[in-house]
């Protein structure tokens, strides 16, 4: 992931000039462990080294259900 990169939306010039330079930081997690992140941070995950399912629980929170014209599904 590379830090503090969700404190400004970037447009995609800025996205490929920050991912080409700035530092890199791994965070590592052992099975059934997590990580918790805004999901405005840049990162990506390796591929995975065998064939067992990865989980991914995207959570939220808004003070309403419209956000700049966009309903939030409530499932």
């Amino acid at each position: 992931m590379i830090p503090n990169s969700h404190t400004r939306r970037l447009d995609d010039n800025e996205f490929e000039k920050v991912k080409g330079s700035a530092p890199e930081v791994e965070c590592c997690v052992g099975r059934g462990g997590v990580i918790a992140m805004s999901p405005l941070l840049l990162h990506a995950s390796s591929k995975s080294e065998n064939d067992a399912p990865r989980r991914v629980l995207h959570i939220e929170y808004a003070d309403s259900l419209d956000l700049d014209g966009v309903r939030l599904a409530i499932a």
